[in-house]
């Protein structure tokens, strides 16, 4: 599956809470395209294979796939 590159503002975002380690809750979509959900702080944000990933509780989730963002 062809990676949608992403807005920088959410990249932006994305990276601050990362250096923030706020707690946040990700909604996305997983491999399978069923809508998941993770709750934690973002470990690392990365880039392989031509797509942007970020770690949050040992789970990889690709940043095309994020749906929704909550901060705590």
């Amino acid at each position: 599956m062809e990676y949608n590159q992403i807005s920088c503002s959410l990249f932006d975002r994305l990276e601050s809470l990362a250096v923030s380690s706020r707690i946040i809750e990700i909604k996305y979509l997983t491999s399978e395209e069923k809508e998941d959900k993770v709750k934690g702080f973002i470990k690392n944000i990365f880039s392989e294979n031509k797509a942007e990933f970020l770690l949050i509780n040992g789970i990889k989730i690709r940043l095309d796939k994020i749906l929704s963002i909550t901060e705590f």
